[in-house]
């Protein structure tokens, strides 16, 4: 009964210890995250997939430090820029000529952050990309909090005189009465912007039964800008198929994924005629695009924690010290295995370990880089 309390307390430590960690995420690295297995050349396949968050190979990423660097921003706020920047072509993936136009913007004196929000809107349209400019020149601020949520699209549909269609809450709700959800309205609204048919066209189509691969076909992959070929919607032998596809939005999302991993597009509209979701892939690829991005920039001094987070970094680790003592070690032990790349929640980890089994911490360490959870650790006898 005593093991069982025991390990509930070594666990407790775990959990407290992560909720600090949480809050100082920048520093510290939680380490009790299971190791299922060694991954392999993990630093090359590291710099592979973050070369172009270089800026020895990235000339437009050095154009845009540079630039920002003489903006009227302090410390934090240029970090912060940096790191909306490289996630930004990390996960959109830009052409260098769509980098080259942003931080021609932004050279000008126009603000990054908008600039990528316009973006992202601007690649749902069949538009040329000084759209991007036109919209930002556009744009008044309100008062209106909940209409400046919205405001690449109110300003879009503003300079575009509502060619496309704008739909009231009267028109929405009688959609919704003829069997659409808030997603085929969501999807329309998207498809609209390629300019082939109007959101009430689209709409109208839906509810007569056109499924949405054959309206994404319609409007999104015949569009001048994608020049997405049919390699699956259309094609006679799984029209009927991809037909039952009730999400619209995931099948935008497919197309999405499909440029940027260049995965046939098969694959994931395979599984959503299947009754199933890519939602796992869309998070695996946006955490896979911007793993590792902090930390490269950090590396060329285009990236740092802000003032307050290595305040709370600082604090977190010394609770852990703290603890680690209690448990028994010395502040020369803890220090000298820090020094040798050991994290103060590894540390504390193997020494509510070694409290127990009388071992050497160091040991604990090794075994728990070798592979070996802490659950096992504690458990089971250490070698």
């Amino acid at each position: 009964m005593k093991t069982k309390y025991t390990w509930l307390k070594i666990i407790s430590i775990i959990i407290v210890v992560s909720t600090i960690i949480t809050t100082a995420v920048y520093a510290v690295n939680n380490t009790i995250t299971e190791t299922k297995k060694p991954v392999e050349n993990k630093a090359e396949i590291e710099e592979n997939k973050l070369s172009e968050i270089s800026l020895e190979k990235n000339i437009e990423l050095k154009s845009i430090s540079q630039t920002i660097k003489t903006k009227k921003q302090n410390t934090d706020e240029y970090y912060e820029s940096m790191a909306k920047y490289a996630k930004f072509i990390q996960i959109y993936q830009p052409t260098e000529a769509e980098q080259k136009y942003i931080n021609q913007l932004v050279t000008e004196g126009y603000e990054l952050n908008k600039l990528i929000e316009i973006y992202k809107f601007w690649l749902d349209t069949d538009e040329e990309i000084e759209l991007i400019k036109k919209i930002y020149d556009a744009y008044e601020p309100t008062d209106d909090d909940e209409e400046d949520k919205h405001w690449v699209e109110a300003v879009y549909n503003q300079i575009t005189e509502n060619k496309y269609g704008v739909l009231d809450r009267e028109q929405i709700h009688a959609y919704y009465d003829k069997g659409l959800t808030r997603d085929d309205i969501i999807t329309a609204n998207r498809l609209c912007r390629m300019g082939k048919n109007t959101i009430t066209e689209i709409l109208d189509k839906r509810v007569t039964g056109t499924s949405w691969a054959e309206l994404i076909e319609e409007n999104y992959t015949k569009s001048t800008k994608n020049k997405i070929q049919k390699q699956a919607i259309g094609r006679s032998s799984q029209t009927e198929q991809y037909k039952q596809i009730q999400n619209g939005t995931e099948i935008l999302d497919a197309y999405f994924l499909s440029k940027r991993t260049e995965t046939d597009i098969n694959e994931y509209l395979d599984k959503l005629s299947n009754g199933e979701t890519i939602d796992q892939e869309m998070n695996d690829y946006y955490s896979e695009r911007t793993e590792g991005v902090l930390k490269k920039l950090k590396q060329q001094g285009l990236w740092d924690e802000p003032q307050e987070i290595k305040e709370k970094n600082k604090k977190a680790k010394e609770y852990l010290k703290k603890k680690a003592i209690e448990n028994g070690m010395t502040t020369e032990k803890i220090n000298k295995l820090i020094d040798q790349g050991y994290t103060e929640l590894e540390i504390l980890n193997a020494s509510t370990v070694t409290k127990k089994q009388k071992v050497d911490v160091k040991k604990v360490l090794e075994q728990k880089r070798a592979g070996r959870s802490w659950e096992d650790l504690f458990q089971k006898e250490v070698q």
